[in-house]
């Protein structure tokens, strides 16, 4: 029988730029009109978020330091753990999912990653590597195909790549800053690696493309809401399909993580703040739902719901909540923000046994 660690992270780009990055999105919108003028006085907004502005140098760095350390504490976990493979649930921004094919979801059975090059828009980052550095990281193509031929088996059809589509650097950004994150301090990764992309864009697929498209200062004054696309997977569907994910793996015998991999609610995509702030309070209810061993209340969180809270790329949690139901996890760290574009949760839930010793 498999034995299943549960990872929860993010893979927050701005890491990968320096805390002098951190506030950029925040910077470009207090110049664009899509914001409101009231909202564009700083003096407007709430308490937090101008202590936190005035703030930022110090508070940027204080958050920045807080993210590695939660990185170093999973990968010792996982390291302890010491996988056979790791299988990530993240979201696709435009990378593989484009025009010419919209799945909502792709299990990705490459047998290899060569030639991944993140560090592309990424000249300041925190190690001085050069931007045209490449990393290889291996895939586990058996277990991949495996655990598509089964989903399908059991009535949750998925798509499956054995390429890359479009993702210009080799992988989406999801999984390749994970990736990074996980091995801040560059002792390497050799763990056979899975990417599972959820299309987290949904109804804003098509104005939001790579996720910032629907705040182009030319779209001042128009509802975007206008023009939508096909949602994406629901909170019910992808909390069912970690279920049987882990279902899947525990008949094999491998020992293996399954991970979600991103933000919580993101600024950027909380229209009703604006596009400033990150939804806080629904990201705090779900955070305490989270830490009580109540996270199988997430697959009642409708698609809407979790769009109007800026949790487009949330639901990547929500399968890592249906393969861990019953089990409470170890929270690491939980970083809140106001200025800084999203809400930051790191957490592991111990393999079964473990978790049933203690």
């Amino acid at each position: 029988m498999g034995e299943v660690l549960g990872i929860g992270c993010t893979h927050y780009p701005s890491l990968l730029r320096g805390s002098q990055a951190y506030t950029g999105t925040t910077r470009f919108l207090l110049n664009n009109p899509v914001v409101s003028d009231k909202m564009r006085d700083i003096s407007n907004w709430p308490e937090g978020a101008q202590a936190e502005w005035a703030n930022q140098e110090e508070d940027s760095k204080l958050h920045e330091l807080r993210m590695i350390e939660a990185f170093r504490k999973l990968r010792k976990v996982i390291d302890d753990f010491n996988p056979d493979a790791v299988l990530i649930w993240g979201d696709d921004q435009y990378e593989n999912f484009q025009e010419d094919l919209v799945p909502p979801l792709v299990i990705h059975c490459d047998d290899e990653f060569n030639g991944v090059e993140p560090m592309t828009s990424a000249p300041k980052n925190p190690w001085g590597e050069p931007v045209d550095k490449t990393w290889n990281w291996k895939g586990h193509q058996d277990l991949a195909k495996d655990i598509a031929t089964q989903l399908m088996e059991r009535d949750f059809p998925v798509s499956y790549s054995l390429k890359p589509a479009h993702a210009k650097h080799g992988m989406a950004h999801a999984f390749a800053n994970t990736l990074l994150y996980l091995d801040w301090d560059r002792k390497g990764w050799d763990y056979p690696t899975i990417p599972f992309s959820v299309n987290a864009l949904g109804r804003n697929f098509e104005v939001s493309q790579q996720g910032f498209g629907h705040l182009k200062p030319e779209l001042a004054g128009s509802d975007i809401n206008l023009v939508q696309s096909p949602p994406g997977p629901s909170p019910r569907s992808l909390y069912r399909l970690g279920k049987l994910i882990r279902e899947i793996v525990e008949e094999r015998p491998e020992r293996v993580v399954l991970m979600a991999s991103s933000s919580w609610s993101h600024s950027f995509l909380t229209q009703k703040n604006e596009w400033l702030f990150p939804d806080r309070e629904t990201d705090q209810i779900h955070f305490n739902q989270l830490k009580n061993g109540q996270q199988h209340l997430w697959a009642d969180v409708t698609n809407l719901e979790a769009e109007q809270a800026g949790g487009h790329e949330w639901k990547n949690w929500v399968a890592l909540a249906g393969a861990m139901e019953g089990q409470t996890p170890t929270i690491v760290e939980y970083v809140e923000s106001w200025v800084f574009n999203s809400d930051k949760c790191f957490c592991y839930f111990e393999p079964a046994g473990v978790a049933a010793a203690t």
